[in-house]
């Protein structure tokens, strides 16, 4: 189960974490399988056993899920409300893109953005750009 450390007493070597599942379960130091001193906001995976939580590794890849997800949502705002702007933003600082990558999303997204000069037909075509543009963002950052 996938959880997060709470706290841990320096005194007692006993801490507890919070499951996945909303429950708390009490730990000792010896219980980490890789001799790590474990820290607040860790995020770990766990064995649950009666409200103790036994062989315990530190978990990086559900603390990069959450952050991915927040980079994701950011980088969807970021590309609504700033067009071509967002999409560099997203690609370059979220997504950490290569510039040359970054450079060649941001001027067909800046070439969709002028097409909206042309009634009707451009209006439509910078909705489906932009639309576009703001799912590929998201799908870029996600897949790190």
């Amino acid at each position: 189960m996938l959880g997060k450390i709470l706290g841990l007493s320096k005194n007692s070597d006993q801490g507890t974490i919070i499951g996945k599942d909303g429950n708390r379960y009490t730990f000792f130091k010896k219980d980490f399988q890789d001799q790590t001193i474990p820290n607040k906001d860790v995020c770990v995976e766990f064995s649950p056993n009666n409200n103790k939580a036994t062989s315990i590794e530190v978990c990086e890849t559900c603390c990069k899920e959450n952050s991915n997800i927040i980079f994701g949502i950011t980088s969807i705002f970021i590309t609504l409300i700033f067009g071509f702007i967002g999409t560099f933003i997203s690609r370059f600082l979220f997504a950490k893109l290569p510039i040359k990558n970054v450079l060649v999303a941001t001027t067909l997204h800046f070439i969709v953005s002028t097409v909206l000069i042309v009634p009707i037909l451009g209006y439509v075509v910078y909705v489906i750009g932009v639309l576009y543009f703001t799912v590929q963002n998201y799908k870029l950052i996600m897949k790190q």
